[in-house]
């Protein structure tokens, strides 16, 4: 749960410039955003169906978007390793971006509205920390 409120924050610090003037330190504390941005939307999926506020049905469908979305987390966070400043950005942050459009689609459809606005707020830490990503790219 402490990755929640944690996400959000060292998103607003970086795109401040709280990180300093080094994009390449910048992308990797943004990436380590993006991952746990995407372990407390794991989380937060896994709490709600163990509370009963998601049917087997709904967990099933959100745990295949989220499967390919941590997986893409984890290789972006894998590449960015070996990124240097001027280079484009690893291709899986844009897939990324992708894989959260999915899963907030599949949101749209049916979820109760305390359950897709509870989802959402973890979803929305990762695009905060995609957009981190972005502006230390550009830096």
């Amino acid at each position: 749960m402490r990755a929640r409120a944690v996400a959000p924050l060292v998103a607003i610090v970086l795109l401040a410039g709280g990180c300093g003037t080094n994009p390449r330190h910048q992308l990797a504390v943004s990436s380590q955003v993006v991952a746990s941005s995407l372990f407390a939307a794991q989380d937060a999926e896994q709490a709600l169906y163990t509370a009963g506020r998601i049917t087997p049905a709904q967990h099933m469908r959100l745990n295949q978007h989220l499967v390919v979305a941590l997986t893409l987390g984890r290789e972006f966070n894998i590449a960015v390793r070996a990124w240097d400043p001027g280079q484009p950005l690893p291709s899986q942050l844009e897939k990324l971006k992708g894989s959260l459009l999915a899963i907030t689609g599949e949101l749209a459809s049916g979820y109760p509205e305390e359950v897709r606005g509870q989802l959402l707020a973890t979803i929305t830490a990762t695009y905060d920390a995609i957009l981190a990503c972005l502006v230390a790219a550009a830096s």
